[in-house]
């Protein structure tokens, strides 16, 4: 009886997960109003020797049109030829002018990821409106940036916007785009559980002011991102998560989906350790529901069952059909008892993941998602702010 109940427990858990998300749903379709930005829009991508960004994400924003103009911004380390080479190729595609790179290399203390991000923030010119970030996973189709930016662009009532991510075609197999559409299922749920740092790091775009206050916060140097940094003080009802995908590398390459929701979630995890266990047990609650049911058979058991089921549905009718289609909605569906063991098994992998790693050094995340050097100084906070680069 007590485990019957224990169950139900995490059933309503559950369905309270996906309500949430069916809220948030709602707001991302009513957001969804424009497909184009008339006025400038900045789009930062940032490098390193270990995860340069791409040709093929480069050449997306070279023909994008996010923005009456699109602008791209981006910052590398000096010693990086495989990031210059792949930005080098946008200015053959876009008018140089609207190509702003920036190679300076990190301080010691601060986290690389973040500081670049800032030093390619400081190029946007003060007529761009919206600053879209992109990871460097991302490999979105030329049609996905502008929806996003145009959410925060024809909307003053909001600050932030990002978009699920989905496999882009060509760039993973099976495997990859299984696991590309359990991340894309579990979006809404980070969303709904987390408010706005829920939002996933492949395609963000922020409204100017809000960048702007990240960018003079000295602490934002040592979260995982500017972008996050303004995320997580970005008001629950200023930011939303459209039911649009945003193409990504899936699987494989330097870096891949699966290693940006591994670092967000270990992030997540030390911002709210509350939020983590109710997300861990709406997940959990469908494969411990079906098995509690099909060993004891009880009223409680089978109504548990019915609920997680109803907080399945709920998600695949509503943000994986919109997002992925018909067939990979039913097919969550069926599959959701596997896909949700997978999905806590990737929960669990980043719970226990305490350092990451950035421009060649580790660091430590601490709790509220501060990133600081591993080591023997682990504990003195990360200082730093951008330095004078080289244009």
């Amino acid at each position: 009886m007590v485990l019957d109940l224990a169950v139900l427990v995490l059933a309503l858990v559950a369905l309270a997960g996906s309500c949430r998300a069916l809220v948030a749903f709602a707001r991302g379709r009513r957001a969804r109003r424009l497909d184009h930005v008339s006025s400038p829009v900045a789009v930062v991508v940032t490098g390193d020797p270990e995860h340069p960004p791409a040709s093929a994400l480069v050449r997306s924003v070279a023909v994008s049109e996010a923005g009456t103009p699109t602008l791209l911004c981006a910052a590398h380390p000096l010693e990086d030829p495989r990031s210059a080479s792949a930005l080098r190729e946008a200015s053959s595609l876009m008018d140089p002018a609207r190509v702003l790179v920036r190679a300076a290399d990190p301080p010691p203390r601060v986290f690389p990821e973040a500081w670049l991000h800032a030093l390619a923030a400081e190029a946007v010119p003060d007529d761009a409106r919206v600053v879209v970030f992109l990871d460097p996973c991302a490999r979105p189709a030329a049609r996905e940036i502008a929806p996003v930016a145009a959410a925060v662009a024809g909307s003053e009532v909001l600050d932030a916007a990002g978009a699920c991510p989905v496999a882009a075609p060509g760039t993973s197999g099976p495997l990859g785009s299984s696991l590309a559409r359990l991340i894309a299922d579990l979006a809404p749920l980070l969303v709904a559980w987390y408010g706005p740092a829920g939002l996933l790091p492949p395609c963000v775009a922020l409204r100017r002011d809000a960048l702007a206050s990240a960018l003079r916060d000295p602490l934002s140097v040592n979260r995982p991102g500017i972008a996050m940094a303004a995320l997580m003080s970005t008001p629950r009802h200023r930011a939303v998560l459209l039911p649009l995908s945003v193409g990504t590398l899936a699987s494989g390459g330097s870096r891949s989906l699966r290693d940006a929701l591994s670092g967000h979630l270990s992030v997540l995890a030390r911002v709210s350790s509350g939020r983590t266990l109710l997300l861990g047990l709406g997940v959990a609650a469908f494969p411990v529901s079906l098995l509690t049911a099909a060993w004891s058979g009880s009223t409680a058991s089978l109504a548990a069952l019915a609920l997680a089921a109803l907080a399945r549905a709920l998600l695949a009718a509503t943000w994986t059909r919109s997002v992925q289609g018909g067939g990979p909605a039913l097919a969550a569906l069926l599959l959701a008892p596997l896909r949700d063991l997978a999905g806590l098994g990737i929960l669990a992998g980043a719970l226990a993941r305490r350092v990451v790693r950035s421009g060649g050094r580790l660091f430590q995340v601490r709790r509220g998602g501060i990133l600081v050097p591993a080591g023997r100084e682990a504990g003195e906070g990360g200082r730093g702010g951008p330095v004078r680069s080289r244009d």
